[in-house]
């Protein structure tokens, strides 16, 4: 059966398509007119908060498909129904013979199967390996001997404790008929399609391809077509069967609308999932995956796959380990993300995570399939775009303090868990933190263990260990959270060394009854005195000096002008009148003492 690269999706869609699939095409089509390729998204468009991606792939493809298989297998031990691995698929992973690995993901779901690829002559290493590793019992062979000889066959029976079989027809369209008498739709499918087999062209593979982690999921066989007429061997089956529906996948170039008559003639409700090419008929199949009505609910948006559209030799084998995670394919170009699968990945409601807002996307195969710009565009366009924090601190300093630029949840604000100081996180330190009262937040102040602050107008000090040059402070990446949930992103300050002496300013006006004095940064008394003096002069008087309070961490000193200075003439302050600061009475939180400071009035 010839299996070319001509698009498996063109033509118009058929019926059964929903409003949101219509409107999603037409999306795709404005933005495939405005460039293929972005590597930014637009935050409020956004869908999960954050995305794992990984990557499948071994240096062949039959490694690749182990690669898959072993993920499956971890998939399957992991999920709700648990158990072990212990029968494996095994087709011919030659070119010409793509089409007999297509039927198989509804047959991998009924033995919860991985598939692997061999050659049509010969048992890769790899794969031997495998159903060594994984304990295989099972194997099952699809295709006749020209497909996957007898040798072959033989070598795999060979092996210890594995027992082999054979599920072949006189070609790849028989083949997948006869798989579809072995397996069925899972008792537990609701509503329409429980009695729904999956149509698709057997002159490319890219329609099947998509559709293949619905076919385990629900457990549709795919059957095969070719684009004119129904193979007789199909048409048998439907008869036959208690198949009621059929789902056709991709548009008229696929399968032709005789196709879909004959099946209308048979009693056959149609549904087609269609799109203008092969990436926008992934999109569709998706997105009805994904629907309220969706033919499998499990399909949640919390996992999603991409392959290499054209051709996928990695990829061919995707549909069981997707299927296990209810993850839909979608198909993107070597070096190109499609438009409108960007489209769908942006879009809110779609690719949502799970109910952290995690978001799991596997690429299928090396970078030559699909590049690492591809990767990063895709994940870029389904994560909430990260929220931006940023750090200030000062040597010296018993705090510092963090702004955001959107409001995010206090109680992930006020977690000293979520700030660090020189990669420890602060709850190691006794570090507290003040976010506020208000269920969201824009700023939070951490304090260093020990320290304290008399009022809201001065900084804390008195800490253990304060801050230091060089010191690195900030917020760790992805804890702290935004109501929509997006995270913040990672953000950091090294502190500066602080070799500047504080300046003071006297505010001193003429007639005043107390001056007030102010530092440029906050200040401490030196070697941690409570006080300083001021010294007040006037022509013709001695010099007055009174002493000020100084509160730790404060930029503020209130001084009384002395009562010297008032007469039964003047209140206060006269013109001419000095007042002065000496140097050395005030230092800094990094330690650097005052200058001096004079005020004439």
């Amino acid at each position: 059966m010839p299996l070319g690269d001509g698009s498996g999706g063109s033509g118009a869609g058929g019926r059964g398509r929903s409003w949101r699939t219509r409107a999603l095409v037409a999306v795709c089509a404005l933005a495939a007119a405005a460039g293929a390729l972005s590597l930014g998204s637009d935050p409020a468009q956004a869908a999960a908060s954050e995305v794992e991606t990984e990557r499948l792939r071994g240096a062949t493809r039959y490694e690749t498909a182990v690669a898959i298989a072993d993920a499956f297998a971890d998939a399957v031990e992991e999920g709700q129904s648990g158990g072990d691995v212990d029968t494996a698929i095994v087709t011919s992973g030659a070119d010409e013979h793509f089409g007999y690995v297509l039927p198989a993901p509804a047959l991998a779901r009924r033995h919860r199967a991985p598939v692997l690829l061999v050659e049509p002559d010969d048992l890769p290493s790899s794969v031997r390996t495998y159903i060594e590793r994984q304990g295989i019992h099972n194997v099952i062979i699809l295709g006749g001997v020209d497909v996957v000889s007898a040798e072959v066959e033989a070598e795999i029976d060979g092996l210890a404790g594995v027992g082999v079989e054979r599920i072949a027809g006189s070609d790849a369209y028989t083949t997948a008929v006869k798989v579809a008498e072995q397996v069925g739709p899972a008792a537990r499918v609701p509503g329409p399609f429980r009695r729904a087999v999956l149509l698709a062209t057997g002159e490319a593979f890219a329609d099947a391809l998509a559709a293949g982690p619905l076919a385990y999921a629900g457990q549709h066989p795919i059957l095969l077509t070719r684009s004119g007429e129904l193979p007789p061997e199909v048409v048998a089956f439907l008869r036959s069967s208690n198949i009621d529906r059929v789902v056709i996948l991709g548009g008229l170039a696929a399968v032709d609308i005789d196709v879909e008559f004959e099946l209308e003639n048979l009693g056959m409700t149609i549904t087609r999932w269609a799109g203008r090419d092969r990436y926008e008929t992934a999109i569709d199949i998706a997105l009805a995956l994904l629907a309220d009505d969706s033919p499998q609910s499990c399909f949640d948006g919390s996992a999603v796959g991409l392959a290499y559209a054209w051709r996928s030799p990695d990829a061919i084998v995707s549909g069981p380990y997707l299927g296990e995670l209810c993850a839909p394919l979608l198909l993107v170009g070597r070096r190109v993300l499609p438009a409108g699968v960007r489209s769908v990945l942006e879009a809110d409601g779609n690719f949502t995570g799970d109910s952290g807002g995690d978001l799991l996307m596997t690429a299928f195969g090396g970078s030559a399939a699909v590049s690492e710009q591809v990767l990063r565009a895709a994940a870029n366009a389904a994560e909430l775009q990260p929220l931006l924090a940023r750090v200030f601190a000062a040597d010296g300093g018993c705090h510092f303090r963090v702004t955001f630029d959107d409001p995010v949840l206090t109680v992930d604000a006020e977690n000293p868990r979520n700030y660090f100081i020189d990669g420890l996180l602060l709850d190691f330190f006794g570090a507290t933190v003040d976010a506020g009262f208000f269920e969201t937040t824009t700023e939070a102040v951490i304090t260093f263990a020990g320290a304290s602050a008399l009022d809201d107008d001065v900084v804390p000090t008195g800490c253990q260990a304060p801050l230091r040059a060089r010191d690195t402070v900030g917020v760790a990446a992805k804890r702290i959270h935004a109501a929509d949930g997006r995270t913040v992103r990672r953000a950091e300050l090294s502190v500066r060394a602080d070799n500047i002496r504080p300046r003071l300013s006297i505010n001193a006006p003429r007639r005043a009854t107390s001056v007030i004095i102010r530092t440029n940064e906050p200040v401490v008394g030196a070697e941690g005195a409570p006080t300083i003096t001021v010294e007040f002069r006037r022509a013709g008087l001695t010099a007055v000096t009174v002493t000020a309070d100084v509160t730790p961490g404060g930029s503020r000193i209130d001084v009384a002008v002395p009562g010297e200075f008032d007469t039964d003439t003047t209140i206060g302050l006269r013109p001419g009148d000095q007042v002065v600061v000496r140097a050395n009475q005030l230092e800094d939180l990094a330690g650097n003492r005052n200058l001096a400071a004079i005020r004439t009035t």
